[in-house]
């Protein structure tokens, strides 16, 4: 999901928000931050989103972080250029609604969520092993694209239209590393650093992936 995708998105929720206020709170449209994102010390990022509740059971959101690394002490100094981004994706279906009056309730929730994740950036001196032969380059920049699929479980608090959503849960994450070398050489490889760096190798893989966190809302209702 890129910005432009995300800035569609956010157009066509709003669009069926001016159409819908369906439901016991009469909510048109959430906006919501993540705090836990921005304090991120490796790949932090200011993440704003939106979401919107289309039946009494159903509701997506759209996220989108732009990079803010606020503590510059845990700067990658291997990664040169570092860009980045990340976006989500979430579906999710209420399981019931307990509503202490109009604007107090809780609602917990399942939900589906793709996490799209793309970085750019440039290495010096390294290797790259491939299964018939290792290099050692004068620089690479190199591609990462990280994508997760997750299941979570979660619940919105919702006190005089402030939102607090709390969820964790887990997936399965797919990296993807692409290598465009710079004066490349035929070597030998061996690991100079307690344990090979995923970098070093093209192509795909899995891992397990889980997820906790919070965010935090404002509700506009009709």
């Amino acid at each position: 999901m890129t910005l432009k995708t995300f800035l569609l998105g956010t157009a066509l929720l709003c669009c069926a928000a001016a159409g819908y206020g369906q439901g016991d709170s009469l909510e048109v449209l959430q906006v919501r931050l993540a705090p836990l994102n921005l304090a991120d010390p490796w790949t932090g990022v200011i993440q704003v989103g939106v979401q919107k509740r289309f039946t009494e059971r159903i509701a997506v959101g759209l996220d989108y972080g732009l990079k803010c690394r606020l503590d510059t002490r845990y700067r990658n100094e291997e990664r040169e250029d570092y860009r980045y981004y990340k976006a989500k994706a979430e579906l999710k279906y209420y399981l019931f609604l307990r509503r202490y009056n109009y604007t107090n309730f809780k609602r917990p929730y399942l939900a589906v969520q793709a996490f799209y994740f793309p970085q750019h950036y440039r290495k010096y001196n390294d290797w790259l092993v491939t299964p018939g032969k290792d290099y050692r380059y004068e620089y690479s920049d190199i591609d990462r694209i990280v994508s997760v699929a997750s299941l979570l479980a979660g619940g919105e608090v919702v006190r005089n239209r402030i939102v607090l959503d709390f969820y964790f849960g887990g997936g399965v994450r797919r990296i993807n590393i692409r290598h465009h070398m710079v004066g490349a050489v035929e070597a030998t490889y061996h690991d100079e650093d307690w344990g090979a760096k995923l970098d070093r190798f093209e192509g795909i893989t899995f891992r397990p992936h889980m997820v906790w966190g919070f965010k935090v809302g404002y509700s506009f209702r009709k």
